[in-house]
This record gives structure tokens, C-alpha cells and sequence, in this order.
């Protein structure tokens, strides 16, 4: 398998941490975008070929709407996010 630039927004957490692990012992190179991270999640997202977002639900939409316009078609995007039920059941349906 070819060498793959993963991107974790989010993944300062304890699960972007697991799977920043995880995807190095593959071999892949792995990008970290947090809120108190030098990347952004703009570059981030230019520089991967795989998007993973990892944060809490709430955070997902903004997030997408930041990142969409620099994700090309060469691109996969996919989430890890975190969901709270208590979160969940605040909103209404």
C-alpha cells in the first residue's frame, strides 16, 4: 500500500491520538489540526489525502462548511466524531 497523508482535525484527543498511532505504524504520514495546533484545519485539508474530523458532533458542521471548499475530488473525507447523547437530545428533531 502507497504512503498516505492522513489528517486528524481533532486529533489532539484521546481518539486522534489512537488513530494517529495507529496510521504511523502502517507507515503513513499523519497531519494534527486542533484548536491550539499551528496548522489550521484549512491547510490541513490541502495537504492530505485523507480528511478524518474527530471532534465532538457540534463541531462538525462548522468544521465542514471551513474545510469543503479546499477538499478536490482526489480527497476522502470521513469522521471519527464523538457523540453525546445528552448533546443529541437537546436539539430538536
Amino acid at each position: 500500500m502507497k504512503n498516505v497523508t492522513i489528517g486528524i482535525i481533532g486529533g489532539t484527543g484521546g481518539m486522534g491520538k489512537l488513530f494517529e498511532k495507529v496510521f504511523l505504524d502502517a507507515g503513513h504520514t499523519v497531519l494534527i489540526a486542533g484548536r491550539s495546533t499551528e496548522l489550521s484545519f484549512i491547510e490541513l485539508a490541502r495537504q492530505s489525502d485523507v480528511i478524518i474530523i474527530s471532534t465532538p458532533l457540534s463541531s462538525v458542521e462548522e468544521i465542514c462548511k471551513e474545510i469543503g471548499p479546499h477538499i478536490t475530488g482526489d480527497k476522502a473525507l470521513m469522521d471519527f466524531c464523538l457523540f453525546n447523547a445528552r448533546e443529541f437530545a437537546r436539539k430538536p428533531i
